[in-house]
């Protein structure tokens, strides 16, 4: 850090959403997970002090440009072509996947005739149903819940519905 000189301490205001398990998530009133720990990590090398703020993915810019917050950082999945806002490059990619339990019918797309479907209530996953003809007739009732890859996993294993729609990450970490 010598080659870009003193840097200034500041608070840096870090907004999250807090469904991106397990990226960004709480645990009581603490904000945790793989990118709150890479944030931490960099205000410390910087010496700078860190404050989060919950949102939502979708309300990320609104959040930037109004100043509510100086990054988005935990999960977010930005739009690297925008103009008004400077995207770092993504040290990450996300794909998503859909989900079944091993036991049961639902082991591929053309099984998913009537199938209960739960995901996020994230645009980005409706986009992705919506996108694909054959899975969006296919399925009976989608279901979009709050709580992130977390809530969709426990209404997986509850056995509430039969497949699901998350995070690859979610499903490497959830699928242990």
């Amino acid at each position: 850090m010598d080659n870009i000189g003193a840097i200034p301490p500041r608070t840096l205001l870090v907004g999250c959403d807090v469904d991106v398990y397990p990226m960004s998530y709480m645990v009581e009133d603490r904000f945790e997970g793989f990118d709150v720990d890479i944030a931490r990590d960099v205000c410390y090398r910087l010496g700078w002090s860190l404050y989060f703020i919950p949102i939502k993915a979708e309300n990320a810019y609104i959040e930037l440009s109004s100043g509510n917050i100086d990054v988005a950082w935990g999960g977010l999945a930005l739009d690297l072509e925008a103009t008004d806002h400077t995207v770092v490059y993504p040290y990450m990619t996300q794909e998503i996947v859909l989900v079944s339990r091993r036991d049961t019918k639902y082991r591929s797309l053309s099984s998913l005739k009537n199938a209960k479907l739960a995901m996020d209530s994230s645009q980005l996953f409706l986009d992705t149903i919506n996108s694909d003809d054959n899975l969006k007739n296919s399925l009976g009732e989608i279901q979009r819940v709050q709580g992130g890859a977390e809530a969709c996993f426990k209404l997986l294993n509850e056995g509430k519905v039969d497949c699901i729609l998350v995070y690859k990450s979610a499903l490497l970490y959830f699928g242990k």
